[in-house]
C-alpha cells in the first residue's frame, strides 16, 4: 500500500493505492471536508488506506509512504509532538491491529508517485 496527503490553499487530499500480490492496483482519492495541515492529511491517507485493506480482508500489508513523519511515528521512533496528531496516531496503531502481518517502510518521493498523482485529481 502507498499513501499520501496533499494540502494547499484550495483544500486538503489524499490518496492511496493498494497493490494485489498478483499485482492489479486499486486506487484511492478522496477529498478532506475540514482544514488541515499536511501532516494530519498523511495520516488520514494512511488510516484510509488501512480501512480499505481490513474491507478487503488483507491479512498482510507492507505500508510505504514517502512522508518520514508518519512512518517513523508509527514505528515508533519519533516521538509525537503535535497533541492533534495522538489521536490519529493512536486510531492508525489500532487499525495496524487487524493484520497478522504489516511492514511499514519509507520510501523517496520517486517511488511513490502513483499516490501523489491521486491527491492531485481530488477536486479541491
Amino acid at each position: 500500500m502507498y499513501f499520501d496527503g496533499a494540502v494547499n490553499s484550495t483544500g486538503s487530499g489524499i490518496g492511496v493505492v493498494l497493490i494485489s500480490p498478483d499485482g492489479r492496483y486499486y486506487p484511492i482519492a478522496a477529498k478532506v471536508d475540514f482544514p488541515c495541515t499536511n501532516n494530519v492529511a498523511e495520516y488520514e491517507a494512511c488510516i484510509l488506506g488501512l480501512q480499505v485493506a481490513i474491507d478487503f480482508k488483507v491479512k498482510g500489508l507492507e505500508v510505504f509512504d514517502d512522508f518520514m513523519l508518519t512512518i517513523f511515528q508509527t514505528l515508533g521512533q519519533w516521538k509525537i509532538k503535535d497533541a492533534k496528531l495522538v489521536p490519529y496516531h493512536e486510531y492508525l496503531k489500532e487499525l495496524m491491529e487487524n493484520f497478522e502481518k504489516v511492514s511499514l517502510t519509507y520510501t523517496p518521493r520517486i517511488k511513490n508517485q502513483f499516490a501523489d498523482a491521486l491527491v492531485t485529481l481530488v477536486p479541491w
